[in-house]
């Protein structure tokens, strides 16, 4: 069980490594999209030349993102061994300039100190030596070497090779020129030509220097190509065969599982928000007069950067996931709703969030806008959560109001639940409508609040109804009417917000931001909110006019035929000693029961034979035939009940 553990924990960390490693071709890719990569100042200046870079520096990040995470890992490898050999390179070139203009032994702070006397040029060449500059030089030349050596190029010769090696190659340099302090005379009528001369010999020990590593590196780098092409060319086959086999959607899913695009998105935010805290604008602060102004402008400057691009934006709303997941579960268990009731809540917070951000354009407006637009998109987005909560809520109420055994806490956290979701959306119209003037983003939002609360209000009522009748000692025959009045009312108030809705955004799509993407959810929002409400709406009107007019056309049992039968309903197994309803096909059920089945579906519940048809036909059956109590369809349920 604990090796288990382990496993899974090793595996958790490997999982994170990986994702940490695709992070840096996204924040790339983040700096193209958001033009803070200036290229004129590295001299591009013709426009065409400036944007094959950007389209080249956005395709080499998008191919490193979905690399393999072997291949991705060998890429990163090869990198730190190329930047290793740099660093080396460019810290050779610091210490022989040091060297060089440091000719005084005065210049060197010895980590050891050397009493005997020795010549001028052996004591600046040993205090060069046994210098404090020289070990930090012998460490990082170290530490260079390792990195070479362990995450450089796999190639045989370079993974067996000795540390001890590579640092005497990559010391070289330095190494040739401390030894030409004895050779050669610096301090002569020739210097600058000797100077001159010792530079060339050193500038060619640094070519030499450079073979060995540089040969390896390509040796490598060819070796990984190769191996790359080889592993693309099954990928894609693997890729094609999938497609074909399981299709398109399974592709998708499987290659969102294989780049585990929520957690890079979420590392990426995070690191990007951590950036921008380090080159936070000093100004901003040293101008801030007091702290809710200073506090003000942090604010508009986080909010602002935070959604100034699409992949951005997509960061942020990885993070709202897990927030909204958190938030709906916590609301799932202080109500008691059952397991899995939260569970798609915060993948529903996060499209709905990008789906406001691509269709109000959130990253092309200007920082005063943009800042506006996200606290606008958030409120739709909390008030959204509201309408989760609820239904979450709903069916919890509706368990509590028919059991009689539930316990009173139940009911008070539901009642509590029910109260915030009634006065949160109050208070924000309110507020809304105090501060702000009339736009058709507040219209929008206070139909939503206001359908919210309406939805509220009409699971409170039909709550209080069940129970009502559950603790009641009579039948409440009715009861199915009022319930399906007010259930009428609050789809009819929902279809009639969907439409206005719709016309809200009808006009922002002609006179205010129009757009593909605007146009394109204004047409789903017509139809699952106002075509396929108004069809289910009407579907369940008719098929309740339609089971009140077949139960209104069957005969009522007498009193005396109720006495003889002594039957039991089949539908809620209770006595029928009032009044019952006969099918065609000679079942008594109460009428309320049988309008309630009706409802569902057209067939008798004992013999499944559709009632109207069983209607129709009767007309060719005698009318004054008497019916036998003890042939009756009903009687095993009373024989079974005696």
């Amino acid at each position: 069980m604990a090796g288990q553990v382990e496993v899974d924990h090793q595996s958790h960390q490997l999982t994170i490594f990986t994702a940490i490693l695709r992070v840096p071709p996204l924040l790339v890719l983040d700096a193209f999209c958001g033009l803070r990569i200036n290229l004129n100042g590295l001299g591009v200046e013709h426009w065409f030349i400036e944007n094959l870079l950007l389209f080249a520096g956005v395709s080499i990040s998008l191919v490193v993102f979905f690399l393999p995470s072997k291949a991705l890992r060998s890429l990163y490898n090869i990198s730190l061994a190329v930047g290793a050999l740099i660093t080396s390179m460019w810290w050779n070139n610091v210490f022989i300039t040091k060297i060089n203009e440091r000719r005084s032994s005065s210049d060197w702070d010895s980590v050891f100190q050397l009493h005997k006397s020795i010549e001028n040029t052996g004591r600046l060449y040993a205090n060069i030596i046994f210098s404090l500059d020289f070990t930090v030089y012998l460490c990082a030349q170290l530490l260079y070497a390792f990195l070479f050596v362990t995450v450089g190029a796999k190639s045989y010769w370079l993974r067996n090779g000795n540390l001890t090696y590579h640092l005497v190659w990559f010391c070289l340099p330095v190494v040739s020129r401390l030894c030409m302090e004895g050779i050669y005379n610096f301090d002569g009528d020739d210097a600058e030509e000797v100077i001159g001369q010792v530079n060339h010999v050193v500038y060619i020990v640094k070519i030499t220097a450079l073979f060995e590593p540089v040969v390896n590196l390509v040796i490598a780098v060819v070796a990984k190509a190769l191996w790359l092409l080889f592993r693309m060319s099954r990928f894609v086959k693997v890729c094609t065969g999938i497609i074909k086999q399981l299709g398109i959607t399974i592709f998708l899913e499987s290659e969102w599982t294989r780049l585990q695009v929520p957690k890079v998105l979420r590392i990426f935010f995070t690191c990007r928000f951590l950036l921008h805290i380090l080159d936070f604008p000093s100004e901003m602060i040293l101008e801030s007069q007091d702290l809710p102004e200073l506090l003000a402008n942090v604010s508009e400057e986080i909010a602002a950067h935070i959604c100034d691009t699409f992949i951005a934006v997509l960061g942020i709303s990885a993070i709202l996931s897990p927030v909204a997941s958190f938030m709906g579960n916590l609301s799932r268990k202080f109500i008691g709703g059952h397991e899995g009731e939260a569970e798609h809540v915060g993948t529903m917070t996060s499209i709905l969030f990008f789906i406001l951000a691509l269709q109000t354009g959130l990253p092309s407006l200007t920082r005063t806008k943009r800042v506006a637009r996200l606290y606008r998109n958030i409120s739709l987005l909390a008030t959204a959560h509201l309408h989760f909560i609820h239904n979450i809520l709903h069916p919890v109420l509706m368990q509590l109001s028919t059991s009689t055994v539930a316990p009173i806490q139940r009911h008070v956290r539901a009642m509590v639940a029910a109260f915030m979701l009634l006065l949160l959306p109050t208070v924000c119209i309110w507020y809304w409508w105090s501060v702000l003037t009339v736009s058709t983003w507040l219209l929008a939002v206070t139909a939503f609040c206001v359908e919210l609360i309406v939805k509220v209000i009409v699971s409170l009522i039909v709550y209080g109804l069940f129970l009502y009748d559950t603790f009641s000692e009579n039948q409440w025959e009715s009861l199915d009417d009022y319930v399906y009045y007010i259930k009428a009312v609050g789809s009819t108030f929902e279809f009639l917000s969907g439409i206005f809705l719709f016309i809200n955004g009808f006009w922002i799509l002609v006179f205010e931001s129009g757009g593909i993407i605007r146009a394109t959810m204004m047409c789903i929002h017509a139809y699952f909110n106002i075509f396929q409400v108004g069809k289910d709406g009407w579907k369940k009107f008719y098929l309740r006019r339609l089971a009140v007019q077949k139960i209104n056309s069957l005969p009522e049992a007498t009193e005396e035929e109720l006495r003889q039968f002594q039957d039991v309903c089949a539908i809620c197994y209770q006595e029928m000693k009032v009044t019952a309803r006969i099918t065609p096909c000679q079942h008594f059920f109460h009428g309320a029961c049988l309008r309630k089945w009706l409802y569902m579906q057209d067939s008798c519940p004992l013999c499944h034979q559709v009632i109207m048809q069983a209607e129709e036909n009767e007309a060719a059956e005698p009318e004054n035939v008497p019916r036998d109590p003890g042939n009756h369809p009903n009687q095993f349920l009373v024989q079974g009940a005696n």
